[in-house]
């Protein structure tokens, strides 16, 4: 008897096994998982192609899908399953299996229940990709073929890849009615012929249903789409006003996407009848995360896109979105006018390597972006400095313990790239316009951290620069000229693994800012 699973009431219980299922009988790693909404069966697909189904209450496979060789190919190919999504409806058993060759195919458990065979084969398979396909989506919806109930379902698909297209199919089906041939197969005794027989003599005709997936669509993004969600009802603004309205309308299909160009984008698409087969028109665009909050294709874009459980209201969705260096931003969806716009409502922090050091920018009048507290330089394991920007804290009241906690969230507010090895050492001025990094290369960076450009670079050590720090008096950073080259304006010291310490004399505020968009200068040593 199987003990029962213990529940998780609270972030400190300890995970616990509470089943094992043994080898999974693949040949090679599982990367992808997939759990159907009735909770019973999930599946899980490996590099070697292999989709296994598998039943949860009893411990055992149901199912052994393979990849479907096409023509031409000589059984050779990428077939490593890239994604895998159940449609989502607990009644039926639609498996969608994407692979690296750029194919999908299409699995109905359910159709063939009675036929093993039938039912490990691919009801469609789709090869219009040309590379690998990340993401699969089941609209729900459309006409029902004269009031009849459909088997396998209408609708809409969606698929995504990194071909850099979205891909909208529409979903049709038909009865085909069977009749077996009466000179092939085993031999049977022949029986008298009763009213119920065809006239022809042949054997009783049987029914298929016959699916079909027709392209009707292909959407340019430019760009490798990484992830793709569609968002029902529940989980978008609601449009209050006309001009809203207009906009987005309820009945519309709205998807999210995000990949290598880290930006993440709302589309939708409107039904164009409502007889027979849904039809749909091209997805257009419906919103697109600013610039200045987008993580960027330079950083190495998004790699997966959520959508949380935690917001279930009309008015606070919210989209997690996982970019290159592992931080998590919640995205709130909301109106503007009549302008669908996305916020950033915090972001989860996270570092591959060490942090080496890390300095708090002063606050500025322009240089802390709006709802920050402060901005912090991160130097971790890595040629680059990261800049955050640091929140209010927000306290939360825990019912359990009566204890009331802070809260703060780090976003990325940028990256400063100019050091060709690791970054030691980072200090900030008093007056929160400049940043002094050194590192590994032998040398130490100037930083003007509105622009967040290089404006100046120190060279003469011999041996990694360990130290860096920045005179403390506010008011020398306005010294400039012949003052300035003296010793009367601000400088930075530097500590070397070379055994030296030279002093660098600043230029003053005016030149440093004026080189923040011309382009950085010398620094020149005054003491050593």
């Amino acid at each position: 008897e199987k003990p029962n699973p213990a529940k998780v009431t609270a972030l400190t219980t300890p995970a616990k096994v509470t089943s094992t299922f043994g080898k999974s009988g693949h040949k090679l790693p599982v990367t992808k998982m997939a759990f159907h909404e009735s909770g019973i069966f999930f599946a899980t697909g490996s590099v070697d192609g292999l989709v296994k189904v598998w039943d949860v209450r009893h411990g055992y496979a149901t199912h052994a899908l393979y990849p479907t060789v096409s023509s031409g190919s000589g059984g050779r190919g990428r077939y490593a399953v890239t994604c895998l999504s159940w449609r989502s409806n607990a009644t039926c058993l639609i498996l969608a299996i994407g692979r690296e060759d750029g194919s999908v195919s299409i699995h109905d458990l359910l159709l063939h229940a009675g036929d093993t065979k039938k039912a490990s084969l691919p009801l469609a398979v789709m090869r219009d990709h040309v590379s690998a396909v990340t993401c699969v989506a089941w609209s729900e919806g459309g006409g029902t073929g004269g009031g009849r109930r459909r088997k396998h379902g209408g609708g809409v698909f969606f698929s995504s890849g990194r071909d850099s297209v979205i891909n909208t199919w529409s979903i049709s089906e038909e009865e085909v009615e069977i009749v077996p041939d009466a000179g092939k197969g085993p031999k049977r005794k022949k029986k008298k012929a009763s009213k119920d027989d065809d006239g022809a003599g042949g054997g009783r005709a049987e029914v298929s249903v016959r699916v079909t997936y027709c392209r009707i669509r292909t959407l340019p993004v430019y760009e490798q789409v990484e992830s793709m969600i569609l968002l029902s009802r529940r989980f978008r603004p609601v449009s209050e006003t006309k001009d809203q309205q207009e906009v987005l309308d309820k009945k519309d299909i709205v998807l999210s996407t995000c990949g290598t160009k880290g930006v993440v984008r709302l589309w939708k698409a409107s039904h164009t009848g409502s007889d027979g087969p849904l039809v749909v028109s091209e997805l257009s665009l419906l919103a697109s995360q600013s610039e200045k909050e987008a993580f960027g294709e330079d950083n190495g874009g998004y790699t997966s896109l959520h959508l949380t459980s935690l917001s279930t209201t009309h008015w606070s969705p919210l989209l997690v979105v996982v970019d290159a260096e592992h931080n998590m931003t919640y995205l709130r969806m909301g109106w503007k006018g009549s302008t669908l716009v996305f916020s950033t409502d915090r972001s989860i922090v996270g570092h591959n390597g060490e942090i080496l050091d890390l300095s708090v920018v002063p606050k500025g009048d322009k240089l802390v972006e709006e709802g920050d507290k402060h901005t912090v330089a991160v130097a971790t394991n890595s040629s680059q400095v990261r800049l955050f920007g640091l929140s209010e804290a927000k306290e939360e009241e825990n019912e359990e313990n009566n204890d009331v906690q802070c809260h703060t969230a780090l976003s990325p507010r940028g990256m400063l790239d100019g050091h060709t090895a690791i970054v030691l050492s980072i200090d900030a001025s008093p007056c929160g316009r400049y940043l002094a990094t050194a590192g590994k290369d032998k040398t130490m960076r100037l930083w003007h951290i509105e622009s967040q450009k290089c404006i100046g670079v120190a060279t003469g050590h011999t041996e990694a620069v360990g130290s860096v720090a920045l005179s403390r008096k506010i008011g020398c950073y306005d010294v400039g000229g012949k003052a300035a080259e003296n010793g009367a304006g601000s400088f930075a010291v530097t500590s070397s693994k070379d055994r030296t310490l030279k002093v660098w004399p600043l230029p003053g505020s005016a030149v440093m800012n004026r080189y923040s968009e011309e382009g950085d200068i010398s620094l020149r040593a005054r003491l050593s």
